[in-house]
């Protein structure tokens, strides 16, 4: 009698354990993790770290990572507010702040909260012109940050820091920028030689003139201080008498032999 009671108890000790393995299940949260634990298919609580006993049948549990991610936004073509095409990549951190929220309010929180990224950098490059854009580049991503806040925080996320990591103009926008620039130096440089022309000549008698300066009387005395005085033997070659009698001259009298041109005459200038 005793033996068949202790067998008994012994099968019923089996019976128990292979019942409890079968029907009961060790679920282990992670510190990084929370657990949102639903019974029948409704949620009934949410699951710090730690090991949990659940029943099987009809219950299960869902974790979602709480960590610090990062989600990239490579790429954007955007317009600006005065109609130029360009280009934006951003870098959002973010965590799950509400992990009931993120999974059981909204399908997908990861491409819901792409999508406002996107929506939020549209309004911030599309209010602004593109000079604006280019001087306060380090502000789009605090302003895009600022606009896309609130709507994720609706989703379970929040937001801790966006970042603009690229920006870049279309290649016929930026030809078209830098050739603007070019033409402007372009007209200040000749401004610059225009006035430099309107100076007035200088006498060269009392000083040497200024660089770019013109003597007003250099020209005149050259065609009535030379004369032709004949043909030469070789058509090409002329002789030309110094007829200034001014003393400056220190080659008064001397005769030159100077090329001529075609006709075998020389007309001095």
């Amino acid at each position: 009698m005793g033996a068949d009671t202790t067998l008994v108890i012994a099968l019923a000790a089996v019976g128990a354990a292979l019942a409890a393995r079968v029907l009961l299940a060790r679920v282990t949260v992670f510190e990084y993790q929370r657990g949102l634990l639903y019974r029948y298919g409704r949620f009934k609580t949410l699951l710090g770290p730690g090991t949990h006993w659940i029943y099987r049948p009809a219950t299960a549990v869902q974790t979602v990572d709480v960590r610090e991610t990062l989600m990239p936004l490579t790429g954007q073509e955007l317009v600006s507010a005065d109609g130029v095409s360009i280009k934006i990549s951003l870098a959002a951190r973010y965590r799950v702040g509400d992990p009931v929220r993120a999974i059981n309010n909204v399908a997908g929180y990861l491409m819901l909260l792409h999508s406002l990224l996107q929506v939020a950098l549209r309004e911030v490059v599309g209010q602004q012109p593109i000079d604006q854009l280019l001087q306060q580049r380090d502000e789009i991503g605090g302003q895009t940050l600022a606009r896309a806040a609130g709507p994720a925080s609706e989703l379970g996320v929040e937001l801790l820091r966006v970042d603009a990591k690229d920006l870049m103009l279309r290649s016929d926008e930026a030809d078209l920028r830098e050739g603007g620039r070019s033409a402007t130096g372009g007209t200040r440089l000749a401004g610059e030689g225009a006035r430099r022309d309107r100076r007035p000549a200088q006498p060269c008698e009392r000083s040497p003139p200024r660089r770019g300066a013109t003597c007003a009387h250099a020209a005149a005395p050259v065609a009535a201080n030379r004369r032709l005085i004949g043909e030469h033997r070789d058509p090409r070659r002329a002789l030309v008498v110094n007829a200034d009698p001014s003393p400056r001259r220190a080659d008064h009298g001397r005769a030159t032999a100077v090329t001529a041109g075609a006709r075998g005459a020389v007309t001095l200038a």
